[in-house]
């Protein structure tokens, strides 16, 4: 198992998300949600309860399960390891809490010009929704189009915003 504790042996909360990761990758969700579960009962305040509580917290995102999705990625967003993780988790609360904000601290996890993009992308978009058409648009013509990656996706974007103002 992978240890994300950094100690040369692998810790038992180490093992326990290893051991809930591969029923994700077996499509057997409800056990992996379980020994998720299992974990953050066992092992609280590790850092693989942590990446425990995001897992928790993108499956009831994805569920509609809103309520349970903010207070597992609210409790272990600042704490799980991978900026990637981070990053996904910034853009979820984004749109749970119908927050803006929360995508410029997903925009610090970022690791390449095609995610800042996106991110921003979904920042003008909701930005828009709120009503907020000049930040919106402030936001957008600072993207740079040059990247193709994503292009369809700020030219809907950009056409919902033009149709709001």
């Amino acid at each position: 198992a992978y240890s994300l504790s950094n100690e040369a042996k692998t810790t038992p909360s180490d093992s326990a998300l290893s051991n809930a990761m591969i029923y994700f990758e077996k499509g057997d969700f409800d056990n992996a949600v379980l020994q998720l579960e299992n974990l953050v009962d066992n092992y609280k305040g590790t850092e693989a309860s942590y990446q425990a509580k995001f897992y928790l917290g993108r499956t009831a995102f994805i569920n509609g399960n809103n309520d349970k999705a903010l207070s597992y990625l609210s409790e272990s967003i600042t704490k799980v390891k991978f900026p990637n993780l981070r990053k996904e988790g910034y853009i979820m609360l984004a749109e749970l809490e119908k927050n803006p904000k929360n995508f410029d601290k997903a925009i610090k996890n970022t690791i390449s010009d095609s995610e800042l993009k996106y991110i921003s992308i979904l920042k003008a978009k909701m930005l828009a929704e709120n009503g907020d058409i000049d930040q919106s648009i402030l936001i957008l013509d600072s993207i740079n189009t040059d990247n193709e990656v994503y292009n369809q996706f700020f030219e809907e974007v950009y056409g919902y915003v033009v149709s709001k103002n």
